[in-house]
């Protein structure tokens, strides 16, 4: 089916389904998961589930993969943004929020290169299995990750 068509489509089926929200300008969730762009996402939103799925919703700080910090960050990723030391990671939380904006930034950058569609689970992809995979969008911890930022 033609892409536009099936936008179309799809957009008749919510106005007639949910005429309320487009009245009030509350889009359903699926209109703004297809409106999402990196240039407009909400980085403390994304820091804030990507500390959830982490941490699992703050009961367990103990990262077996040798990550540190709320929002899971590794040695590797830790060096790249900062020349403090990794046995530092984990005891100032402005700092361990500084370094994971600035990968959260360095992963949205790296992805919009690529000209692929812009979607939040592909951060949360990269976040959690690298770059290289951040297509893969339909991981379990990308979708759950999407689903705590909307």
């Amino acid at each position: 089916m033609n892409h536009h068509l099936k936008n179309y489509l799809m957009i008749a089926t919510l106005v007639l389904t949910h005429p309320l929200a487009f009245a009030t300008g509350k889009l359903p969730e699926v209109i703004k998961r297809e409106r999402f762009t990196f240039a407009d996402a909400d980085r403390e939103a994304i820091l804030l589930a990507i500390a959830n799925l982490e941490t699992e919703n703050g009961r367990n700080m103990n990262h077996v993969t040798g990550e540190k910090t709320i929002y899971g960050i590794t040695r590797t990723v830790w060096e790249q943004h900062t020349a403090v030391p990794w046995s530092r990671a984990g005891q100032r939380p402005e700092l361990d929020k500084k370094v994971s904006s600035l990968h959260l930034e360095w992963i949205i950058k790296n992805i919009a290169k690529d000209g692929m569609r812009q979607r939040v689970e592909y951060i949360f992809a990269a976040w959690h299995m690298g770059l290289s995979r951040a297509y893969m969008g339909d991981s379990d911890y990308a979708i759950r990750g999407g689903n705590l930022y909307y």
